[in-house]
Parts: structure tokens; C-alpha cells; sequence
């Protein structure tokens, strides 16, 4: 899974701004991320897929702490970009956006 680019902005300028507890993080929004982390997760370990996460290695520490804390019972690994080694090849299987999920 990755962000929506739009997402991911937001969240870099909403840690840059408030450090990196994160504490301007908009409660609505957090929700909808959580919802859809969660959602996708599920569908992935359902289909016998392990859920990982590929963000940017400024929101990775946050947002690994996010999911470990607000989406529990689910085991979606979070990793950034540069982590993946370059003989690894990706599917993306969804993209997490402002609104929610698309595939």
C-alpha cells in the first residue's frame, strides 16, 4: 500500500509544523486513515498477503507509531521507500488517500 501524494504532503507539513507527535494531526482525518489502513490490512491478510505500508522516510518513525497505537489487532508492517532493496519488486495493491482507500 502507498499514501496518495496529496496525503502524504499533508502529513510531512502537519509534522513539520506541530514535531513529531504529530499533535496537529487533523482527528477526522486520523480517523479516515485509520479506518482505511485497517480495512486494507484485513483484505490483505485475508488473501493470505502480508500488509506493508511504503511511505516517505520522514513519515515513516510517525506513521509506524501511529499504526502500532491506532490501528491494533492487525499486522501491517510500515516501511519507507529507500528500506526496499532494488532486486524487490512492488505491487502496489491500494492507495490510501484523503477520502479514504482506492485500489
Amino acid at each position: 500500500m502507498v499514501l496518495d501524494p496529496a496525503l502524504e504532503q499533508i502529513l510531512q507539513q502537519t509534522l513539520q509544523s506541530s514535531g513529531e507527535d504529530g499533535a496537529g494531526f487533523e482527528p477526522g482525518l486520523a480517523e479516515r486513515l485509520q479506518q482505511a489502513l485497517s480495512e486494507t490490512t484485513k483484505e490483505q491478510e485475508a488473501a493470505g498477503h502480508e500488509a506493508v505500508l511504503l511511505v516517505s522516510a520522514v513519515l515513516r518513525p510517525w506513521l509506524a507509531r501511529f499504526v502500532r497505537h491506532s490501528v491494533s489487532g492487525i499486522g501491517m508492517h510500515v516501511l519507507s521507500y529507500n528500506e526496499i532493496p532494488e532486486h524487490r519488486q512492488i505491487k502496489v495493491v491500494a492507495t490510501i488517500g484523503r477520502t479514504g482507500r482506492t485500489s
